[in-house]
């Protein structure tokens, strides 16, 4: 059984969906909506420093916890502190609609 403890959901963070209409191209423009705000917990699972395209670039990962939703996809985007996240993949573990783990990569 998975069990989630909202005493650990202290962090505030904000779901965003790309919005807007495509360019000339079919691309999206890069404007973000927000549609969620909630409670998480953030759990960093590291970061790595690699070359490429010529300079340096780092990465971080990690990994946040919130309430069961129905309405977040990889097509999404966290917010939390001024920091953003790419959504890699959502989770519903063991299928409880209880909570979703939500694989994350920062935007450096």
């Amino acid at each position: 059984m998975v069990r989630l403890n909202a005493g650990e959901l202290t962090k505030r963070i904000t779901i965003q969906a790309e919005t807007g209409n495509p360019d000339a191209y079919g691309q999206p423009l890069g404007s973000w909506t927000t549609i969620a705000t909630v409670w998480g917990k953030i759990i960093t699972s590291g970061g790595r420093e690699f070359y490429a395209a010529q300079k340096l670039n780092a990465e971080s990962t990690a990994v946040i916890e919130i309430r069961y939703r129905t309405n977040i996809t990889t097509a999404n985007r966290i917010m939390y502190n001024n920091r953003k996240y790419n959504i890699l993949s959502v989770v519903d573990p063991l299928e409880s609609h209880v909570m979703l783990q939500i694989a994350c990569k920062e935007v450096v």
